[in-house]
């Protein structure tokens, strides 16, 4: 058992080199995406061909990747531009509760 945890600390620390080499991140949005299992080429592609965008109102961008009946969300700081957080394989009444709780526009 005790082998196990540095392996699973050092998989977890390259999941974290692959994003923050594609991407910039905060630390809650590098959780999300692990946790969510997102890998770099779905980050990728959300972020640089997203079916659409909104702008939440605290003024961070949501984009939005449709995957047939699923979606693909990664909200950025537009300030910074780090992932704030992310959510993978979300149903469209998922999305149309986010787009109320913030405000998308």
């Amino acid at each position: 058992m005790l082998r196990r945890i540095p392996y699973e600390k050092l998989k977890e620390a390259f999941k974290i080199e692959e994003f923050t080499s594609i991407i910039k991140t905060t630390k809650h949005g590098i959780q999300r995406l692990i946790e969510r299992g997102f890998v770099p080429d779905e980050v990728h592609a959300v972020i640089n061909t997203p079916s659409y965008t909104k702008i939440q109102l605290d003024g961070s961008k949501a984009y939005v990747k449709n995957l047939g009946s699923r979606f693909n969300v990664i909200v950025l700081n537009e300030c910074t531009q780090e992932v704030i957080t992310a959510l993978k394989h979300v149903d469209d009444r998922a999305l149309k509760n986010l787009s109320k709780n913030y405000g998308w526009h």
